[in-house]
């Protein structure tokens, strides 16, 4: 009997312990509920920016991020709510600008946080002096007070002015996301003026001198080289613009293949193997009187010029560039406008030595395109190369330029290619296109049956093969519309149809390619003589107006002179009236 009742009360105890068991976990394991909030709905921060504190009240582990790039967060997670701290940059622009900080537990359980920045003052406007031996710590208002050129970069907003003294600069800063010294750059991030050629000694009242002050970014940085010399991260504003003036950029060495090393809050992607001299994001830029040389890379040696981006060359040179792959002196997705620019002797492992179009927008006057070279890569485009990109086509237009000495496998003057679907279109007013060569197509080659090429007004004759344009198939009719030109030895009328009694000999008509008339770029001018075609038949000054106005942002001005600027008081057909 002992041992049932015991038996007994073992069983009573088990049972009530299960039952305490049971109330436990009715009680003790329920989930709570997500909470998360912040302390307010907007903050507002100075221009200058720096670290900002904000209160998150969270009953579980959170996280927090933000829609700007120039918002970062030294913690971006909690266990619990409190004090968490961000960091502002500095607003160098002259516009509001905002972000939204998002703190969340789950995707369903979140708040937000609207942060609102000021912009910088127009009135704080500030011109810093540079030299090459400058004071990083000095203020750099003055050259008795010149600062270095990483420091003046580092300070300048939206409107500032750098000036620089004569010397070699290279850079010593990291580009956003770089590691390695090879990632150094000048990045010019915001919509300020840079201009060199000033006396290396300069003081008070100094002027630039450029043509006696070469001032020089190299991307040579100890033993090694920068894969960018010049970077433009620049957002669009529409008060100010970047402007580059009185430099060489020069020593650039890209990396051997596709390399993304920033992508910036525009959505460009600056890569290390494109753009060893410049690679300019969607900015607006203006560039005068600067020379781009002597870089070197996997993909666009001197400057790559990213697709949404509005960039103006005016009387600069962009020269002996070199690349294993495509696009030796500019690769072009956005819009180029030149004015008085000679690009010349770039080369090319595979397509296009000279100037490259990659579904971009060209509108180019007065300049030359001389000396390029890809024989050896068996593509492309020497002087020039117009395709399609980014599901468009290259929309291109010269007027008064000279292609001449350029070599290709194909398209010795320029190529135009296109897919089945979309190609280039290329027109050309009183151009002359001379002394070229290549295995297929001397002057111009056209590639499969979408690109289009309007010659108004041109000389496209004497370069190696007799064939001046064709393609993988014969250029048709509708291809390419000759208008009032000189092709091969012929002369042709207004509608493409032969004028007869007249033969051009480009050897004996055309003068040598050289500099006339004091002009800022190379030109083969027209020899004079009753017997020259070339002389006497070109398009008149009403015809030109008339055809001016049908093209598409093209500056009539341009179209009446000729590529040095001398009034075409003659019907002359080609780029440059005359040598005398």
């Amino acid at each position: 009997m002992k041992h049932i009742y015991v038996s007994i009360a073992a069983i009573f105890l088990l049972m009530s312990m299960v039952s305490c068991l049971n109330e436990t976990d009715q009680t003790g394991f329920e989930p709570a509920i997500p909470a998360i909030s912040f302390d307010g709905d907007t903050i507002r921060v100075s221009r200058q920016g720096g670290d900002q504190t904000v209160v998150i009240n969270s009953n579980l582990p959170w996280r927090v991020r933000s829609s700007a790039s120039w918002i970062s967060f030294p913690v971006g997670n909690g266990l619990e709510g409190g004090e968490v701290v961000f960091n502002v940059q500095r607003n160098r622009g002259r516009q509001e600008r905002y972000a939204l900080l998002t703190a969340w537990i789950t995707e369903e359980s979140l708040d937000t946080l609207y942060i609102i920045q000021e912009p910088a003052d127009v009135s704080e406007s500030v011109t810093y002096h540079v030299k090459t031996d400058g004071d990083g710590l000095a203020s750099g208002t003055s050259w008795e007070e010149a600062t270095t050129l990483p420091t003046a970069i580092d300070a300048a907003a939206d409107g500032d002015v750098i000036l620089l003294a004569a010397g070699t600069y290279s850079p010593v800063a990291l580009i956003n996301g770089g590691e390695t010294e090879e990632e150094k750059t000048f990045d010019i991030h915001s919509n300020f003026t840079m201009e060199g050629g000033y006396p290396a000694d300069a003081v008070t009242g100094a002027v630039a001198d450029p043509d006696n002050n070469e001032t020089i970014l190299s991307g040579i940085i100890g033993e090694t080289q920068a894969y960018h010399v010049v970077v433009v991260s620049a957002q669009k504003s529409e008060t100010h613009k970047v402007v580059l003036k009185n430099l060489t950029i020069r020593d650039g060495k890209g990396y051997d293949v596709n390399k993304v090393i920033y992508r910036n809050s525009g959505g460009v992607n600056f890569d290390a193997g494109e753009g060893a001299g410049m690679s300019i994001g969607a900015s607006i830029v203006e560039m005068t009187n600067c020379i781009i040389t002597a870089n070197e890379g996997a993909y666009a040696g001197g400057c790559i010029i990213a697709d949404g981006a509005d960039v103006v060359f005016s009387q600069c040179v962009i020269s002996d560039n070199t690349v294993t792959g495509n696009g030796g002196g500019v690769w072009n997705e956005g819009s180029v406008t030149m004015y008085d620019c000679t690009v010349a002797n770039n080369k090319a492992g595979l397509a296009c030595a000279g100037y490259y179009g990659v579904g971009g927008r060209s509108r180019i006057y007065n300049s030359s395109f001389t000396g390029n070279d890809n024989m050896k890569g068996g593509k492309l485009g020497g002087g020039a190369y117009l395709r399609e990109g980014n599901s468009r086509g290259a929309d291109a237009i010269f007027v008064n330029c000279t292609f001449a000495e350029n070599k290709s496998a194909s398209g010795g003057g320029l190529a135009c290619y296109g897919t089945s679907a979309v190609g280039a279109s290329v027109c050309l007013v009183s151009c002359t296109i001379t002394d070229n060569e290549a295995a297929h197509g001397g002057g111009v080659w056209m590639n499969n049956a979408t690109p289009t090429l309007k010659l108004h007004n041109c000389i496209l004759s004497g370069n190696n093969t007799d064939l001046e344009y064709g393609g993988t198939v014969m250029a048709t009719e509708a291809q390419v519309t000759k208008r009032i030109s000189v092709v091969g030895s012929g002369l042709v009328g207004a509608e493409g149809e032969a004028i007869s009694g007249w033969s051009f000999n480009a050897a004996a008509m055309l003068g040598t390619l050289d500099y006339w008339n004091g002009s800022l770029t190379r030109s083969c001018p027209l020899v004079a003589g009753a017997d020259n075609p070339a002389v006497s038949n070109g398009m008149t000054a009403e015809e030109l107006s008339a055809l001016a106005a049908t093209l598409d942002g093209v500056e009539a001005e341009y179209v009446l002179k000729d590529q040095n600027g001398t009034e075409r008081i003659v019907n002359s057909i080609g780029s440059v009236v005359s040598g005398n």
